[in-house]
């Protein structure tokens, strides 16, 4: 799976794209962390990029709460990750890019 075999490198690139949008850099950090157990939460339920959802999306959130995470619980936090991966990774498949793309415009236009 995409996630332990390319996770530290992910990660590593994702905080470097969200120094470039210019995140500062302790929310670059801590959106690392929300990417860094949302890998670890998709290895965990068997979701890869090629299959998420945005019902995973919301399942992901629904774990952070029950887990008492404090901060980064609301789905505007996946908009950033969404866009990396678009750029970050090669899926070769048309659509799933496509999906990627949607599941971000289905966030934004319901206000999320």
């Amino acid at each position: 799976m995409i996630v332990n075999k390319f996770g530290p490198v992910l990660l590593n690139n994702f905080r470097v794209y969200l120094l470039k949008q210019e995140y500062s850099p302790d929310s670059a950090n801590n959106l690392v962390g929300v990417f860094k157990t949302l890998l670890a939460w998709m290895s965990a339920h068997k979701i890869n990029f090629k299959t998420i959802a945005p019902n995973d999306l919301n399942q992901f959130l629904i774990y952070r709460k029950k887990m008492n995470f404090t901060c980064w619980l609301t789905k505007r936090m996946f908009i950033p990750i969404l866009g990396f991966l678009s750029l970050e990774i090669n899926l070769n498949i048309k659509f799933v890019k496509k999906k990627l793309l949607l599941i971000c415009c289905w966030m934004i236009l319901k206000n999320i």
